[in-house]
């Protein structure tokens, strides 16, 4: 018998298959795993899908933004999540860094477009 706590023994979805919601969840894990001292293997593979992740998730903001992303809406509970989201990168940005001003105003932009998506319920 297995004794590891290991909580998943499925292996994590392909960026391409992840929700919005889903990317969200993925950044997060990854900033958790990075706290770990020893990660194991499945922790590293979900650390090495970050870069991969980030471009994902800022194309589908994007696509909010300009109005066309989600088949055309967003479901309600995407939409409360990727306000959180957006919402604490804001807060998180370090004024004292490079390029700061205009990190914030880009999160801005994409917390607009969020906020503007329209509704859509369904699967």
């Amino acid at each position: 018998i297995d004794g590891g706590t290991s909580f998943s023994n499925m292996s994590p979805l392909s960026i391409g298959e992840l929700s919005l919601c889903g990317l969200i969840a993925r950044l997060k894990e990854v900033e958790h795993i990075k706290g770990i001292k020893s990660p194991d293997d499945e922790q590293t593979a979900v650390l090495s899908t970050e870069v991969e992740v980030k471009k994902a998730l800022f194309e589908e903001l994007q696509q909010l933004q300009a109005g066309g992303g989600a088949g055309g809406g967003l479901p309600s509970f995407e939409k409360a999540v990727a306000k959180e989201f957006l919402q604490m990168q804001i807060k998180s940005v370090d004024d004292s860094s490079k390029g700061a001003e205009a990190k914030r105003s880009k999160l801005q932009e994409l917390l607009k477009g969020v906020e503007g998506a329209q509704a859509k319920e369904g699967p």
